[in-house]
């Protein structure tokens, strides 16, 4: 989520070649889009208004020796930008990723081997925009060319990265990441989920043991004192014409999933004597493995051949690339004393969150020798 307070004043300053012609956009991060659109990401280490212009690849990083794609540009224009950005947000692609990489110090290679992945929070005091003048036509980009900076924003910053692996880092956690309350510890957070975290940006450190979720200017300024003078903590990407940026999604958003089982059609009742049986079923479901979707629920019930009705009912966050899998067991009375007996067990079978298309459903039955049933399930997911 994200708070921007931002007023924008051009700032005349004639040692530097003249006021600029026009502010910025309010600055905003991330950004996704059609070629030549523009985004923000925190600043690389030792980045400076020199690279502006200078062509960069998928991965965000300028070819020893080439220079810029506008040889008559002049020396950016420069702006104040009083105000204030927050985020607390997933990594959900990985142009996203890659465009902070350097400034995260994350080795790409690494990352995409194990699977990690990310979310921060962010906060951003905006002091100064300075903006590419281009000034004449751009030179043909070398064809590993995707991006150009385009602009730097100078302020102070502080950012904590959480990561994971795609198990530990689920959408539960992703969810609870996105909620997670004004003033709750960071790190708390994250040994909760058995994540790491690591910090990045310049300009804010933390007024207490640890760094704390916020939502306002109010709360940032109650966590985080400012450390030194204003540097660059922001850069403006633009992406080139006649480019392909890597869209590919790494941490689907989590949707949320409600499974039901509707009804239970019964048989053969397994009683030795008499046509009915009090039968015992109790059913769960789990994340990709995790039986993370609350406590098992049970009903008792006095059965005969027939349909029956269950109030079985979970709501979860999930990702579109998690399964979910719910299975049925239970006990039957034979009809001797005391006799029980385990009834035959039922599931779903895997169910990718991914293809559950608004709604799906389905039977999952078994039997043995002595008893047989089927339960009618249902999934349904949120847009």
């Amino acid at each position: 989520m994200r708070l921007s307070l931002v007023l924008v004043m051009v700032l005349l300053v004639v040692a530097v070649g003249g006021p600029a012609e026009s502010a910025p956009p309010p600055p905003t991060f991330g950004g996704a889009g059609a070629p030549g659109r523009t985004f923000i990401a925190d600043a690389p280490p030792g980045f400076d208004y020199r690279l502006l212009g200078v062509p960069l690849d998928a991965n965000f990083r300028a070819a020893q020796g080439v220079g810029s794609l506008f040889p008559q540009a002049g020396l950016p224009a420069p702006f104040i930008v009083n105000g204030f950005d927050i985020e607390q947000k997933l990594v959900s692609t990985a142009e996203e990723l890659s465009a902070n990489a350097q400034a995260w110090a994350l080795d790409l290679n690494i990352v995409s081997q194990q699977r990690q992945r990310f979310a921060f929070f962010r906060a951003v005091q905006w002091t100064t925009a300075w903006e590419l003048q281009t000034n004449g036509p751009m030179l043909k980009p070398p064809p590993w060319a995707v991006y150009y900076a385009s602009k730097v924003f100078l302020g102070r910053s502080y950012t904590e990265v959480v990561q994971g692996d795609s198990a530990t880092f689920n959408a539960r956690a992703g969810a609870h990441f996105l909620t997670a309350p004004v003033g709750m510890n960071i790190g708390s957070f994250s040994s909760q989920h058995n994540l790491t975290t690591h910090r990045a940006g310049a300009g804010f450190v933390p007024t207490g043991p640890g760094s704390m979720f916020a939502r306002t200017e109010q709360d940032v300024m109650r966590s985080y004192r400012p450390d030194g003078v204003p540097v660059i903590v922001a850069v403006e990407y633009t992406q080139l014409p006649g480019t392909a940026a890597n869209g590919a999604i790494i941490f689907p958003p989590p949707r949320m999933v409600t499974v039901r089982f509707d009804t239970l059609d019964v048989g053969a009742p397994g009683a030795m004597f008499t046509g009915a049986s009090n039968w015992t079923i109790a059913a769960d479901c789990m994340i990709s493995g995790l039986s993370d979707m609350g406590t098992p629920q049970s009903i008792n019930l006095r059965v005969s051949r027939g349909r029956f009705s269950l109030p079985f009912v979970w709501t979860v966050k999930a990702g579109d690339d998690e399964q979910i899998m719910c299975t049925a067991r239970g006990t039957y009375a034979r009809g001797l004393p005391g006799e029980t007996r385990p009834l035959a067990v039922s599931t779903t079978g895997p169910i990718l969150v991914g293809r559950i298309n608004n709604a799906v459903s389905g039977p999952m039955s078994a039997s043995d020798a002595d008893t047989s049933y089927a339960i009618t399930w249902s999934m349904t997911k949120s847009p």
